[in-house]
């Protein structure tokens, strides 16, 4: 019994670092570079806040729920949990796909590529293509998901 409360306070521990280090970089990123080589890096701090906050709701709280062994508490985790995995997994893909947009970037800018200036001039509109994949390939995850209730299980 003692494990349950330290792999939760582990979990929760880690979350709120990650939650904390994608935090700052997003801040000052967004003030300051909206539109330079940073935009990547701006939007994967943001989408990492998505993927730290949705941890620490889907798995801390699931196990909470073990420990507790509480009814009330699995019913709210059931009433977000879709919404929550499938932002979840849209930031993980977005971020996934802009991490390849960033280096296709750099890899243009390393061998001086003709096609640099035209990745530099359109860095939104990749961005918000790939970030428009992510939800894409990804948004659907929300309709994979079917509850039942079972009443001889109450």
């Amino acid at each position: 019994m003692q494990q349950r409360p330290t792999l939760l306070r582990l979990q929760l521990k880690a979350s709120k670092i990650s939650l904390l280090a994608s935090y700052f970089p997003f801040t000052y990123l967004t003030k300051h570079h909206r539109t330079s080589h940073n935009l990547y890096l701006m939007l994967l701090a943001f989408f990492d806040i998505f993927v730290s906050t949705a941890y620490i709701l889907l798995m801390s709280v699931n196990i909470l729920i073990d420990y507790l062994v509480s009814a009330t508490l699995m019913q709210i985790w059931y009433s977000y949990m879709v919404p929550m995995i499938t932002i979840s997994h849209v930031a993980m893909t977005s971020s996934s796909f802009l991490i390849v947009c960033a280096s296709f970037e750099r890899y243009c800018l390393t061998v001086k590529s003709p096609k640099l200036p035209f990745a530099q001039r359109n860095r939104k509109y990749i961005a918000a293509f790939a970030i428009l994949l992510g939800v894409i390939s990804k948004g659907t995850i929300c309709l994979e998901y079917k509850f039942y209730d079972i009443p001889e299980c109450e």
